[in-house]
């Protein structure tokens, strides 16, 4: 069933964005997101834990050679005829799954069949979930090239990992989304984050041809944006050259081979909403890590406490993007009192055991008293607070009277 998604909530991306999955409702239905299929426009999904493609954990490549598409369209099969030029299936460090295996001079092809995967769109989603060998490089290690010319700079969509040639439009780091809307148009590139050598990375890249935007999250942090990516519309109303995994898309001289682990590759033909990322970095994290944190946990230290409502503090009113898109609990895309007050109310576990407390509780045991409470709070009137123990109640980052005081009197007495 295809979910229709209605304020999903979201929590705090650690190594990546491992969060506890709250199934949206259909109108007449209930909506349980199972795989990447579950969301329209899914064009490629290239599954490392199941290469043959028959949803079963493990396996080989297809007949030795095809790394099996699993995607909602399912022509997207990558194949390798070489032996020398083919990456091995191993068994990855991550929640005993296999992944596969490029060392450095393999690469595979994606079937023409889906060469139209991008053609006459409006956008594009490209997400990578990657382990890589190399803790630097002087050349670009590619995971997946989508090109609409016979070279690199006809990249029409592609991520890779560091930039040898320093073309970077916007951000600087060590990945790397890049591309073109119209087969005339020229190569651009922005890049963010940093590499750890072994350690599992998620990579999105969101290709907003209609407004003229592309987007990096790396491990569901944004790290660069670039508004100005090319002219806005849609993509040329042409088949791509080539789509390549673990090299360049260049089609009679490959370069730029990737070196290390590629866990899943995942496209779609549309820019994903924030609350179908939130789906998808779920679904990659409870595959890989394995389990989940609770909602709220924006530190993902295992328990949601005063140290996750104070990440509030200082960022009521702001643009729920990158990092703060976490406390944007009703999704309006905007952090505001209403999603402090909901975290503090719902989901805050209290010292006394119950999860939800009241807003004047400053201390958070599920009470609100004088001897603890009010004493707090009178400690710090009008001064600056960086935690809610300080007293600052609605996270505006002072203690004070109108404010502050007035909360804690309201609730006075309060027990759970």
């Amino acid at each position: 069933m295809r979910c229709n998604i209605v304020t999903p909530l979201r929590s705090f991306p650690a190594l990546i964005m491992i969060v506890t999955l709250q199934i949206a409702y259909a109108t007449d239905a209930f909506c349980q997101f199972n795989d990447p299929r579950d969301l329209s426009g899914n064009v490629l999904w290239l599954d490392g834990a199941d290469v043959d493609g028959d949803f079963v954990d493990g396996g080989a490549f297809a007949n030795n050679v095809t790394w099996v598409d699993k995607s909602t369209a399912q022509n997207a099969d990558a194949t390798q005829m070489n032996m020398a030029d083919r990456p091995t299936v191993v068994s990855s460090p991550f929640n005993n799954l296999t992944a596969v295996e490029f060392d450095g001079d393999d690469f595979m092809d994606v079937s023409n069949a889906a060469f139209g995967m991008l053609r006459n769109v409006a956008g594009a989603t490209m997400i990578g979930v990657l382990a890589t060998d190399q803790e630097s490089s002087n050349r670009a290690l590619r995971a997946l090239m989508v090109s609409s010319g016979s070279n690199s700079a006809g990249t029409r969509a592609g991520i890779n990992l560091y930039d040898s040639f320093q073309t970077s439009n916007a951000g600087s780091g060590d990945f790397g989304l890049a591309g073109r809307r119209l087969d005339v148009d020229g190569f651009q590139r922005i890049e963010g984050g940093n590499v750890v050598v072994g350690e599992l990375a998620v990579m999105t890249g969101l290709f907003d041809y209609q407004a003229g935007d592309l987007t990096l999250f790396v491990n569901g942090q944004q790290e660069s944006s670039f508004t100005s990516f090319q002219t806005p519309g849609l993509t040329s109303d042409t088949d791509s050259l080539n789509i390549r995994v673990g090299a360049d898309a260049a089609i009679n001289q490959p370069r730029g081979f990737f070196d290390g682990q590629v866990l899943e590759l995942i496209v779609y033909n549309r820019v994903l909403s924030t609350s179908e990322l939130d789906l998808i970095n779920t679904y990659i994290s409870e595959k890989w890590i394995g389990g989940s944190v609770l909602l709220g946990d924006f530190d993902t230290d295992g328990d949601v406490d005063g140290d996750d409502v104070d990440f509030y503090i200082g960022n009521i009113g702001a643009d729920a993007t990158g990092a703060l898109a976490q406390l944007d609990l009703d999704e309006d895309e905007t952090v505001t009192l209403d999603d402090h007050n909901t975290h503090v109310m719902t989901l805050v576990q209290t010292s006394n055991g119950v999860t939800g407390s009241f807003l004047g509780d400053v201390n958070l045991d599920g009470t609100v008293d004088v001897l603890i409470d009010a004493f707090a709070l009178v400690a710090g009137l009008g001064q600056p607070a960086t935690s809610r123990a300080q007293g600052d109640l609605n996270a505006d980052g002072t203690v004070d009277v109108l404010g502050d005081a007035f909360i804690l009197v309201a609730d006075l007495g309060q027990a759970n």
